[in-house]
């Protein structure tokens, strides 16, 4: 969130999904005894952040910085979506403001 603030780019959330835990309960040996048992267990944390109007070039370098900072064992895994606008054919509903307002601009 610092490097985030230093490069002036704009957060717009951040939220913690639920935790992932697995747990495995295995013999110690092949032929081992059931009373000679080992449990492992694998926990996954989430955090995700949501960034807005970001360039490319300083996408790019809040990115790098954020890899090359990750402690070890920790993995990152980055979506980028695109705003684009709607076509021209694709109108508001009859019923919604927009759809009014642009039919009394049309009459006048």
């Amino acid at each position: 969130m610092e490097a985030a603030r230093l490069l002036d780019i704009t957060v717009s959330r951040t939220w913690e999904p639920e935790r992932a835990h697995e747990r495995w309960t295995l013999l110690k040996a092949p032929f081992g005894k059931k009373k000679h048992m080992v449990q492992y267990e694998m926990r996954t944390h989430f955090h995700v952040i949501e960034l807005k109007r970001l360039t490319g070039s300083t996408a790019d370098t809040y990115l790098e910085y954020i890899q090359r900072n990750l402690p070890e064992g920790v993995a990152m895994k980055v979506t980028k979506t695109t705003l684009e606008r709607l076509p021209s054919y694709i109108k508001p509903p009859v019923g919604s403001k927009e759809g009014t307002k642009a039919a009394t601009q049309d009459a006048a």
